[in-house]
């Protein structure tokens, strides 16, 4: 079994958990659908997780009576923790990556005690609690040979509270500096592996891209360590993790083409879309990602009709004005 077959197998397992395990459940029509899996291997994914399941029936199916394909097949949150998957023989690599997408539950609320419980009957896992890496957007990329050891440690100094001293490129400067920091939990992004910590002389939170650790970090004792910043999440923003402003809301309008393509976008829960009378689209957003969502937006050109609020479109204005000035100077 190739290693990208047997990722994506459970991960259009969980897609189809994920639906089932909404308030009102899902008809095998509805994720097939939302995911994209034609409707037969979803029958089959459903017979199987029936099947697999130790402690009883798991899925209540709710028929309608006058059109079967309607039957609404719902698992109950608190039940979720006795659902066993299919054992595979999956690589280091391929467990780090399950070990991944496992961690992104444990960020909603709702679900965090399902998923640890859910996560701990994973039979192929070394070890699931040494994983603690989030927001998993890419596969490609996870962790480079040479890497391994890096994160390794990062790994069990976050699971110990202990805290790490490394060599840091820091992007511009000419010389490497030392960093001595808490870390707090490891992230993927855009492909890319990220570490937040505080750093230990004043408690800042920051973003360290594992790429350029250029040693194997060293766990060190210091004699103080700084208060532990709550989680903030950043992970669960749509316009990234890289947040740098206080959170706010926005929504922009879109003509009738672009607002086509964004009706039929899967965007994240967070983002509503919504279509307007006169063919436009508006969406609405939060977020903390104020100069990435300003690109995202002149990025759509022509195709905007409205931005507010005002002080949001004014700042967008600013940065254009200020663009034009830098492509005419001569």
């Amino acid at each position: 079994m190739g290693r990208h077959s047997a990722i994506e197998s459970i991960a259009n397992m969980l897609k189809i958990v994920k639906l089932m395990s909404q308030e009102k459940g899902a008809s095998i029509s509805q994720m097939a659908k939302a995911t994209g899996i034609d409707r037969w291997t979803i029958r089959d994914m459903i017979d199987s997780l029936e099947t697999m399941n130790d402690n009883g029936m798991l899925i209540d199916q709710e028929e309608d009576p006058k059109d079967k394909r309607k039957t609404n097949y719902h698992i109950n949150r608190d039940k979720l923790w006795t659902l066993t998957l299919p054992s595979l023989s999956l690589s280091d690599d391929e467990g780090l990556l399950l070990a991944l997408m496992m961690g992104q539950s444990q960020q909603v609320p709702v679900l965090k005690k399902a998923a640890k419980g859910l996560q701990a009957k994973l039979s192929w896992f070394n070890s699931p609690e040494c994983y603690q890496i989030y927001n998993v957007n890419a596969t490609e990329k996870i962790v480079s040979e040479n890497a391994q050891e890096t994160v390794s440690i990062i790994l069990k100094a976050i699971q110990e509270n202990k805290c790490l001293s490394f060599t840091y490129d820091n992007a511009g400067n000419t010389k490497l500096a030392k960093r001595d920091v808490m870390p707090l939990y490891m992230f993927i992004y855009d492909g890319g592996i990220y570490l937040n910590a505080q750093k230990l002389e004043d408690g800042d939170l920051r973003t360290y891209a594992l790429e350029r650790i250029k040693d194997i970090p060293q766990i060190i004792s210091p004699k103080k360590k700084p208060k532990r910043l709550p989680y903030d999440g950043r992970l669960e923003d749509p316009f990234g993790p890289f947040c740098e402003h206080k959170g706010f809301t926005f929504s922009v309008t879109f003509d009738s083409w672009q607002g086509w393509y964004n009706m039929q976008k899967r965007w994240p829960d967070s983002i509503k879309v919504k279509k307007n009378k006169d063919g436009t689209c508006t969406l609405t957003a939060h977020t903390r990602g104020l100069h990435v969502v300003k690109k995202w937006i002149m990025g759509q050109t022509k195709n905007v009709k409205k931005i507010t609020p005002k002080w949001f479109r004014d700042s967008i204005m600013a940065d254009i004005d200020t663009m034009i000035t830098a492509i005419l100077k001569k």
